[in-house]
C-alpha cells in the first residue's frame, strides 16, 4: 500500500508496524544476549573511570 505519509506507513497499519518493531527489538536483544552472555559482567572492564 503506497501512502503519502512521511514514514510511508498507513495510519491503519501503524499498530502492526509498531508491534513488528517491538518483536524485532526482542529478537535483536535475544541474539545479543545469546552471542555475548557475559557482556554485563565485562562492561566494568571497558568503562574507564575519570575524575570531574
Amino acid at each position: 500500500m503506497i501512502t503519502d505519509t512521511f514514514a510511508g506507513v498507513a495510519p491503519a497499519s501503524a499498530a502492526a508496524f509498531i508491534g513488528m518493531e517491538l518483536i524485532g527489538l526482542m529478537v535483536g536483544v535475544a541474539i545479543i544476549l545469546a552471542l555475548y552472555p557475559d557482556a554485563g559482567d565485562r562492561a566494568d572492564d571497558v568503562v574507564v573511570p575519570h575524575e570531574h
